[in-house]
This record gives structure tokens, sequence and C-alpha cells, in this order.
């Protein structure tokens, strides 16, 4: 080490060439490193999933789900199975064990799935595919008090329009209904012309079909043949024939049938500020930067909201960007005070200009961890960057070891190259394994394993490329510094030579001070303890003891994840299966009004702060459920339906905001209270959740037992004060009636199917 140490010394040039190396490289992969609000992390499951028209949970539960597992279970690196059967969908999600080759176990699960011949009549294909993480960076809502029509095309312009921004990958519509054609035709007129529904469903398929024909060879070479006749809008439909009468002529379908081109009936509304609204989700791919995602976007939406005319508006919501750019911004910050800080405190023990050579091993030790980011596949998010704000206090401790070191030398009355070899050479062991026992410290983050450990290994790996690089600058560069540095501080200027002056007897006084509680509180102190070291042993197990009694008596709180609160707060309501859109709108309702009443005393308490900014209203769906949790989403299919609706607020920022998003969805849920009827409801205001904060398993053969079980238990967990939103994951399926033939019905000829 000592030889490095003297090459550096020796070799300025070198020391400052290499300074400008790191710090220049480390810009210039700032822009390359992918930006992200939440890392990505590869989720290893494999779902199968089964669409069942027509079937109630409990048959897709015994015709699809156990069929699924019974198949699947025993295959090597299998963790656990679970599935969840719902009305009209079924899906088996398969949880693999960390390290497993899942792309091998994937086609082994679609050999074991496709060798299943015992699926009911009317399931369709199982898609079997492994789950991956899409990441939203923004929303565009599309608004107005117009037809549902105009509103679409509209959204549909919009989109395409984003769609072309050169940032941009993927975007999706939401809450827009599909599309159908619908025949409707009285059962008058199917007597009248001797038809039945499923004749004129056979006519209408094979009059509507584009088919291949094969293909001819000529001595030009061959030509492909392909009949063209798929009807794609009311006037082909209208046109097909049906079939001849006697006179002649053709029935065409119009002339018996109502056609009509519109939306599914599906009891969807969905208003974004008392708007009726289309949104437009925008996702990051890739290695894509969210910042210019959310900056192109939103320069577009700005642009572009100019040219509609009253009534149609168009905005962005809920951009998880600005989340990450209030992180970047905080670090800058801190980052420039703690220059500043150590700088000023540094300069009130130590000169001045070694304050500054010190100070700077901090830009250089960030830089050099920026530009080791992409080798070690870490991103620019939130948690890196909480991480570089965490080390930017022991970033520099080495740098002020050595520092002082080769001051307290240059006082005994070395020269700055000698004292500079000598000063770091002296303390370079010692500061050196400081160092390898902060990476220590935190290297056992890295051994942690599945899909929690993807996010605890960007604590560590940040923390230690920035250490390497703060002790490679406080033996290399910091000393070569030091060593040509000028001593004397006496300026060619009057007024900063006064300055230098004054600063030498400020520097005097904390010195003497300093030295005063050194020789006569610390040294008494120090002598006490060496000489009674059975004193020192006690005072140390009392030490240990107090802690572990902190730790344990639960006064020191633990969460396994702490919460990061999003600008966005989640109403969820959930009523029984088969509840009318109806009832589901009077529950909305409720907790719009409690909302409305919110915004009043906020208001009141706060009336220079606009706290709510957007609000996005949806019954008959829950769109913004799966964004704020780390549950498996079940294709969409889970998270609609007439029973549910969703109230979701967007805050102001929360850098801006006078009060916690936490507070204000505990005051929300407080004035809403109970809502008649509701199954669930709950208050999301987490950005990310590493799941329920206890989760409880039942399990049993008998259905009956198991659900008066789980209505025992939530009753008994509602006696414990602290405890809300408590839920299960059963729910009841619709009403339905049973249909079951008598025996007398076989003599009659008629069959099931009849």
């Amino acid at each position: 080490m000592e030889r490095v140490i003297k090459w550096f010394v020796h070799n300025s040039v070198a020391a400052n060439m290499f300074m400008f190396f790191i710090l220049i490289a480390g810009f210039l992969t700032i822009p390359r490193i992918k930006m992200e609000v939440f890392p990505d992390i590869s989720i290893d499951v494999i779902s199968v999933s089964v669409i069942y028209p027509g079937a109630s949970p409990k048959d897709v539960e015994d015709g699809i789900c156990v069929r699924i597992e019974e198949k699947v279970q025993g295959l090597r690196g299998i963790k656990k199975i679970s599935s969840t059967a719902i009305e009209n969908y079924g899906v088996t999600s398969i949880e693999i064990i960390p390290g497993e080759d899942i792309d091998d176990i994937l086609d082994q699960i679609k050999m074991q799935i496709d060798a299943i011949n015992s699926f009911p009549d009317g399931a369709e294909k199982p898609i079997v595919q492994k789950l991956s993480k899409t990441s939203e960076v923004i929303t565009v809502a599309v608004s107005g008090n117009i037809e549902e029509e105009s509103l679409v095309l509209i959204a549909e312009n919009v989109k395409d329009d984003i769609d072309a921004l050169p940032e941009v990958t993927l975007t999706q519509i939401g809450g827009k209904k599909p599309r159908e054609i619908s025949i409707e035709i009285s059962e008058k007129d199917l007597k009248k012309y001797g038809l039945t529904l499923s004749q004129l469903s056979n006519i209408i398929r094979l009059n509507s079909i584009d088919m291949p024909g094969g293909a001819i060879n000529t001595s030009e070479g061959e030509i492909l043949i392909r009949s063209i006749g798929q009807a794609k809008n009311e006037i082909d439909y209208g046109n097909i024939p049906i079939k001849s009468l006697p006179n002649g002529s053709n029935l065409l379908l119009k002339n018996i049938a109502t056609i009509k081109d519109h939306f599914s009936d599906i009891d969807l509304i969905q208003k974004f500020n008392g708007l009726s609204t289309i949104l437009i989700r925008v996702y990051r791919t890739g290695n894509q930067s969210a910042l210019k995602i959310s900056e192109s976007v939103k320069k577009y939406v700005f642009d572009i909201d100019q040219t509609f005319p009253n009534g149609i508006e168009v905005r962005t919501w809920n951009d998880e960007a600005r989340i990450l750019q209030g992180r970047i911004d905080l670090l800058t910050k801190n980052a420039y005070l703690g220059l500043f800080l150590v700088v000023g405190v540094l300069a009130l023990f130590l000169k001045p200009k070694l304050a500054f050579w010190v100070s700077l091993g901090i830009p250089i030790s960030f830089m050099g961890g920026f530009w080791l980011m992409p080798p070690l596949d870490l991103s620019i998010n939130m948690l890196s960057l909480f991480t570089f704000i965490l080390v930017l206090g022991i970033v520099v401790d080495d740098a002020i070891i050595v520092g002082e070191n080769i001051f307290q030398w240059k006082e005994r009355g070395l020269n700055n190259v000698d004292a500079a070899i000598k000063g770091a050479n002296q303390v370079a062991i010692p500061v050196t394994f400081a160092v390898l026992t902060t990476m220590t410290t935190f290297s056992p983050m890295l051994s942690v394993a599945g899909n929690v450990g993807q996010i605890w290994r960007i604590i560590p790996l940040v923390t230690i490329a920035v250490l390497v690089f703060s002790l490679i600058e406080s033996l290399t560069i910091l000393p070569a510094h030091l060593a040509h540095s000028k001593t004397d501080n006496k300026s060619r200027f009057y007024n900063l030579s006064k300055i230098s002056d004054k600063w030498e007897v400020i520097q005097s006084k904390i010195k003497n001070w300093l030295s005063w509680v050194i020789n006569y509180r610390y040294r008494p102190f120090l002598r006490l303890c060496i000489e009674n070291k059975w004193t020192t042993i006690s005072s140390s197990v009392s030490v240990l003891i107090l802690t572990i009694g902190i730790l344990v008596s639960g006064w020191m709180k633990f969460v396994f994840f702490p919460p990061i609160e999003a600008d966005l707060i989640n109403a969820l309501i959930t009523y029984p299966e088969g509840t009318p859109i109806e009832k589901t709108i009077e529950g909305l309702n409720i907790i719009e009004s409690s909302s409305i009443q919110l915004e009043k005393q906020l208001k009141e308490e706060f009336p220079n702060e606009k706290i709510f900014v957007n609000i996005l209203s949806t019954a008959g769906d829950q769109p913004l459920k799966n964004k704020t949790t780390q549950g498996i989403a079940i294709a969409g299919r889970a998270n609609s339906g007439t029973h549910l609706a969703e109230m979701a607020v967007e805050l102001s920022p929360g850098e801006e905001r006078p009060i916690s998003a936490t507070e204000i969805a505990n005051r929300w849920r407080k004035l809403t209270g109970s809502i008649p009827g509701v199954d669930q409801l709950t208050f999301q205001t987490d950005l990310f959740s590493a799941g329920d904060p206890i989760n409880i398993q039942l399990s049993s053969s008998n259905l009956n037992e198991l659900i008066a079980m789980s209505s025992d238990l939530k009753e008994k967990l509602k006696l414990y004060p602290g405890v809300f939103d408590i839920k299960d994951s059963f729910k009841y399926g619709k009403d339905e009636i049973k249909l079951e033939l008598k025996p007398e019905a076989k003599y009659l000829g008629i069959s099931i199917s009849d």
C-alpha cells in the first residue's frame, strides 16, 4: 500500500486524471442508467388460466382447478400451488422455488396441462404463462360530458398520438367497453320462416368467414386462393342471405332481424373529476426512463388540451415519475447540504483547504457508484436513491481519518509530501478494515432469496460500490492533493486575509475548548475505565441489557418493510357477488360524500393549500386495486363486476403537502363509517406493499366449516385495538337456479339439453 500511496503522491497529474476520469465516467453513465419508480422484480410464478363460460365458481373449482392441481402436483421445483375459482374463470398460480429454472418448469407444466383430456365441454384452451410485471409510469384521462361513441373515438386518437411519441412504447386503454354486433329477431319471425336460433346462427357463421382455398401452379409461379366473406359491420351482416323464398328472391338477415353495432351491455361507470372518462395507461419497458416518458407525455397533454373545445378535458393522472423526481431532488439537496456541512465542520477543526479536499470525496465516491450501477444491474429508483442518502454520512469517514492524520504530521514538522506519505500509510490498514467491516455489515442482505431478495440487494450493492471508491479516493487522490496543497493560507487580498485571521481566532477557541474537554473530562473517564475493568464491563452489559429490553418490550416498533406513501388514496368497496350496479353506486356515493366533507375540512385547516388534485370514481370495476400491492392479478377478471367500486383521490406532492396521506385516509375512513350491505371497505395509501401485515390461512375439506371458522375468527380479531380492514378471500357467488329433470321426463323424450 505504501508504494501505491508514494506513486500517487509523486505523480499528482495522474491522481488528477484519475479523479477526472471517475467524475466524467459517472456523469456520462447517469443518462444510461435505467430510471424507474420502483425496481423491477421477476416474479417466480407460473399461472394456468382457463375460461369456462357460464360456469359457477363451484363448477370451475371441480372441473378446472382441481384437475390442474392434481396434474402439476409433485413436479420438481414447485414450492406452492394455489387456485382461485370465480364465475366463468379459474386460475391456478404455481410458485417456483428460488433458484430453479423457471423456463424448464414452464415447459414441464405445459406438457402436463396439454395431457389433460377431462376438462368439461365448453371450457376454452388453458393459457400457461409466466407472470410478468409491467411498470406503469403515468395515466392520461380523456374526459367529457359527451356521448360514449365520441369519447372513445377521441381517446383512441389520443392513444395513437401518445404511441407515436419517441419515448413511448406501450400504452393501454382502460374503461372502454368492448364493441359488439347484436342480432335480435322475434320468435314470431322465426316461426314464420321455419327457422330456429341454432339454424340462424349456423347460416350467419357459414356466410361470414374468410377461408383459405389452397393454391394453383401456373407458368408464372404458385398463386394462393382465399375466399373473402367476413362481415365487418351491420351492413355486411344485414346482406347475408338466410333462405330462398318461393318467389325466387332471397330472404336477407336485415329483413327479419334488428342489427346493432354498439358497445357491450356492461355495467361500468367511470368518472374523472365528475366527467365520464376513458383512461390511457402509459408503461415503461426495458431500459426506458420513467422521467423522459413522463415529461414527453405531459408536454403532449398540455399541447393537445388547448385544441379541444369546452367540455372535453385531457389531463395526466397518477404520475409516478413525479415521486422519483422528488427523491432525486431530495438526494441532490442532501448532497449539497451534506457537502456544505462537512466542509463547515471540518473547517472548524482543520484548515479550510484540508476540509475542501476531504469533502471532495463525496462527489468522487457518488460518481464512482453511478459508474458501477449498470454492470451491477442496478437502476435509479426510490430504494437506490434512499441508499445514496444513507451512505452520504459515512462516505467521507475514511477521508477524514486520512486527512486529519496527514495534517498532524504536517504540524509535527514534516513537509507536505512526506507528511502525506507518512500520514496516509500509517492509517491505510485500519481505514481499509474499517471500510471492509461496513461492507461486511451490509453484505448479508445479498443472500436473501426470493422476490424480497431482489429488492434488498439494492442497498448493499450501492453501499459497497460507493464505499469502494471512497476508500480508493482517500488512499490515492486525497494524499496527492494534500501533498501539493500550499500551506500558506495568507491571501493576496486584504479582505480575505482579514477573514482568514478571524477564522483562525475561531478555530483557536474551538481547539482550546476541545483540548479542555479531552484533558479534563475524557482523560479522567478513560483512566477510570482502564483502572476499573469490572466497572467498564458492568456498564457495557447494562447498556446491552437496556438495548435488548427496548427491543423485546415492543417500545421500539418492528416493520418488515417500511411503508412508502403514495400521493394517492384508494378506497375499495366490495359487495356480495350479484349485487346490482344501482346498489353499488349507492355505496360509492357514500364515500364520495365523505370525501367532499373531508376536502372541506382540509380547506378550512389549510386555506392556502390544495390537498385534493384529481378524483377517479369507478363503479363495476376496481382498475387501481393491484397498483399498490404485490398481489397477483387474475388477468383483470377478479376486479370487475357489478358488486365492485373504487374511488381514488390524487393528492398534492408529499413534499408540499402539510398532512400525510395516511392521516387523510384515516380521517376519510372515520367520516365514511360503515356502509350497509358492504362485504369489504378498504383504504390504501402505500405505493408498494410487501403483503398484509398479518395473514392467517385456514384449510379444511369441509367448506361450510371453513366459512363458519373464518367468520368466528374475524369477529375475534375485531376485538383487538388497532386492528382494521379485516377481510377474507372467500366470496359468495351469485344466486343460482338449479334444474333437475324428474324421472318421467325421459318417457316424454325430454333431455337435459332440451
